[in-house]
């Protein structure tokens, strides 16, 4: 049994930024909360950030086969001590879960310590018992958690900071709250402002999308036929760019979040690799045993000025495609939580609600259940992953079409990246507006669904403009 103990301070400026970028190392984490202007932070939706750094102990699982490590910090560096180990990767993962178990305070935030990490959209393959037939180029993790002593939480609506330690007593939890806040706090002024990125943006080689839009268009032909033959009511389609850099990831993402503020936001450092990514969709949230999941579908472009973006919001509210797709993941959802939770405790709450960012607005449902007794925060995973609105339904069969049209794995994209709280709680998102960082090059993914109505050019166009805040990140305006 753990310890847990914190410290808390009322800042008077939101710097998440600021205190990561002089904590971040190796297997570092960031959970970010960025909100556009305008928008509304509550429990359920742009609350709180969490930072977590110098983890304990590492889980990582590639084809059945998990490595769990602890971690020694010295002059040196960082050294891994791991042991290899077969089975089911959520099993053994929820082992090593149950051996960190703390009892929080429930005024606390809902992350206190524990684990923070991501799953790949692959390993949804792997649950669902689907071959994997696309490209694995690069090669990553299906599953990769730290495991952190040492985290930071934002509360961004009672302005309040939390320096959290965990420790095998009191003592040591104690003293290493009052490390955790030595180490942020020393040398920063808080008055200061956010962290900025600013300055040129140096251009090297020119987007690489490896889907011409031809192909896009005979893939979406395909897809048709799919529907037509009533395999599928929805497919959720994607194709990969790449583009080579000489400017550092957290550069990238520090653009990234400014450009395109989201309430799911997160950054992983990696020795192999990193991500970056301004999610704004939230896959599963369970507080104190309260489940909610929050699909998104039906995306347009912003206008220009607060008149065009109003008649923009009435066209998307207005199309029978976009409420029939959303509607149709909704059922999905409510079915995949409703293995895990308790009988007639699932509940749509605010159905096709607008919600908007920088560069796109989308229609929203929240859906709310009550986690059964006997159900663990990973069978609630289990029971969703990958999410509804990444595959298209029904959910086995349309990956399957998926597996068989795109070229290359997902990898992280329409993966999840969240954090398991050692107080049993847990929330993870859909990882969208996503790039993988690799030595000076980054990978990243842009979809939508696909229903028989749909017009193919319009679907190629409407990945272009997810797409367009990651290409402003890279390469400027």
């Amino acid at each position: 049994m753990f310890h847990l103990a914190y410290r808390k301070k009322k800042i008077e400026k939101e710097m998440p930024l600021v205190v990561f970028e002089k904590l971040r190392g190796e297997y570092s984490a960031l959970l970010y909360s960025g909100q556009p202007k305008g928008a509304k932070r509550d429990e359920s939706c742009g609350r709180y950030t969490y930072i977590g750094y110098e983890p304990f102990m590492l889980f990582e699982s590639k084809g059945g086969i998990q490595e769990i490590s602890s971690i020694q910090y010295d002059v040196d560096g960082v050294t891994r001590n791991a042991q290899m180990c077969d089975g089911e990767p959520l099993e053994i993962f929820k082992v090593v879960l149950d051996q960190i178990k703390v009892k929080s305070d429930k005024d606390l935030p809902p992350f206190v310590g524990g684990a923070m990490g991501i799953m790949s959209y692959d390993f949804g393959l792997t649950l669902h018992k689907i071959p994997h037939t696309t490209t694995d180029d690069l090669e990553l993790p299906d599953m990769f958690y730290a495991l952190y002593d040492k985290v930071i939480a934002f509360d961004h609506v009672m302005n309040d900071l939390y320096f959290f330690g965990l420790g095998e007593t009191k003592e040591q939890a104690q003293q290493i709250a009052e490390e955790v806040f030595r180490d942020a706090t020393k040398g920063l002024q808080y008055e200061h402002e956010e962290k900025k990125i600013g300055g040129k943006r140096k251009r090297s080689k020119e987007l690489n999308m490896y889907l011409s839009k031809s192909d896009y268009l005979k893939k979406i032909s395909e897809i048709k036929k799919f529907l037509k033959d009533g395999e599928s009511y929805q497919v959720n389609f994607s194709h990969r760019f790449s583009y080579e850099t000489t400017e550092e990831a957290w550069d990238i993402f520090c653009r990234l979040a400014e450009i395109n503020p989201s309430p799911f936001s997160c950054y992983f450092e990696h020795p192999e690799f990193t991500i970056i990514s301004s999610s704004p969709e939230k896959l599963i949230s369970a507080t104190d045993g309260l489940v909610e999941t929050k699909p998104i579908k039906g995306t347009r472009a912003r206008g220009k000025t607060k008149e065009e973006d109003l008649v923009v919001e009435k066209d998307l509210l207005s199309s029978k495609k976009d409420e029939a797709e959303l509607t149709m993941i909704v059922d999905l959802m409510r079915n995949d939580i409703g293995m895990v939770c308790e009988p007639k405790s699932v509940k749509v709450l605010d159905h096709r609600t607008i919600e908007k960012f920088s560069h796109v607005m989308h229609t929203v449902t929240t859906i709310q259940g009550r986690l059964k007794k006997g159900m663990s925060i990973v069978d609630l995973v289990a029971a969703v992953f990958p999410g509804g609105s990444v595959t298209g339904c029904p959910k086995k069969r349309t990956m399957e079409i998926i597996a068989k049209l795109e070229d290359f794995h997902r990898d992280f994209y329409c993966g999840s990246a969240g954090y398991f709280s050692v107080s049993g709680n847990m929330a993870l998102n859909i990882l969208i507006r996503t790039m993988v960082y690799r030595f000076g090059e980054v990978f990243f993914h842009s979809g939508g669904g696909i229903v028989m109505d749909s017009d193919a050019e319009e679907e190629f166009n409407e990945t272009l403009d997810k797409a367009q805040a990651l290409l402003e990140a890279l390469v400027g305006d």
